[in-house]
């Protein structure tokens, strides 16, 4: 079976200078987390890519369909914040600070953590989607979100807040949702990149079984 075309999908796009030290560190961990899951598309079957460990397990196509479902759905919101808010350049931008919750919630459950957390239903992953088109929404995704950091940049981050999709009572900063995005897109590359490690992972033209 032939792999998915990840690298002939991939637009041109260019690197982007911020002027917030947060945003640019972010920035750059996007990219590298962009070349992980580019390298899994590429170099795996779409069989590969679609096994399941176990029936209520996830694959490696829908751990990155996940991070396209939650990352749309907090481009929303932080698009709606910047709608309500209208952030502009300060003369010196403030260092990031993020919040006692904020930093809990991200560095201890969502990050490298292995830890296995139940997930909302608006960011499951969609059902039997082609992994090529998984790995063009995570494209297009991306994209969403550096054009929203380039928006901000140069803005006090700390202070605009935005409301997670899940509910409205759990407020982020804009620094502190960026920063759990790319985040979060970490820990679910992570658990991609272990199912290829199992021992019963489908070697090429090998009939899937759970």
């Amino acid at each position: 079976m032939a792999k998915t075309t990840a690298q002939e999908t991939r637009p041109k796009t260019e690197r982007i200078i911020l002027r917030d030290p947060h945003l640019a560190r972010l920035h750059a961990r996007a990219r590298a987390n962009l070349r992980e899951v580019e390298a899994l598309f590429a170099n795996y079957t779409p069989e590969q890519l679609t096994w399941r460990p176990a029936a209520e397990r996830w694959s490696i196509s829908e751990c990155i369909d996940h991070l396209n479902s939650t990352g749309a759905a907090y481009h929303r919101q932080i698009e709606q914040a910047i709608q309500q808010k209208k952030p502009q350049p300060v003369e010196i931008i403030p260092p990031f600070t993020p919040g006692l919750f904020a930093r809990f919630f991200i560095q201890k459950l969502v990050g490298e953590s292995s830890l296995r957390l139940k997930t909302f239903s608006i960011f499951k992953p969609g059902q039997n989607e082609a992994p090529q088109q998984v790995f063009d929404h995570f494209l297009a995704v991306r994209e969403e979100m550096f054009n929203l950091m380039r928006r901000v940049d140069g803005a006090d981050l700390n202070h605009i807040k935005c409301t997670s999709p899940v509910t409205r009572l759990m407020r982020f900063s804009l620094g502190e949702a960026f920063w759990l995005l790319v985040e979060h897109q970490v820990r679910h590359i992570n658990q991609a990149r272990r199912i290829t490690r199992l021992e019963r992972f489908p070697k090429p033209g090998q009939q899937q079984s759970g």
